[in-house]
């Protein structure tokens, strides 16, 4: 099977709601290709699902890495880091998501949450619109 077979495969279980299913292949997945920013984002994906944000978060920084300008891996890490109180790093990571797709409907609200989260709440009030 191809890594586009494997992949696509992982995401019909995962849209079909065989969670333990896809859970299993997307780590057999990970272990022949654990560069594979796709992957690292759907297992990240996944844990996210089950409100492990703490173990999702290595799997986003390896997407991210793998892939730097993907809006989506970016928007994701930043929520995380969001989610773990890690202010700090959500800022930059939220920011540019934005700037390189600002259509996407979560970025702003995400960003209005790190402003507010940061205590710049004045920031926070354009991307509430």
């Amino acid at each position: 099977m191809s890594v586009a077979q494997e992949f696509s495969n992982i995401t019909s279980l995962l849209k079909s709601g065989r969670k333990g299913e896809a859970w299993a292949a997307a780590t057999i997945f990970f272990e022949k290709h654990p560069a594979n920013a796709s992957i690292n984002f759907l297992i990240a994906l996944i844990l996210a699902e089950k409100r492990q944000n703490a173990e999702a978060l290595p799997y986003l920084e390896r997407a991210v890495k793998s892939a730097p300008d993907n809006a989506e891996y970016l928007l994701a890490l930043g929520r995380i880091y969001l989610e773990l109180g890690m202010i700090e790093y959500a800022g930059e990571v939220l920011q540019k998501a934005f700037s390189i797709d600002d259509k996407m409907y979560k970025a702003p609200f995400a960003l209005a949450n790190y402003h507010f989260m940061a205590g710049q709440g004045k920031r926070a009030l354009p991307y509430y619109n």
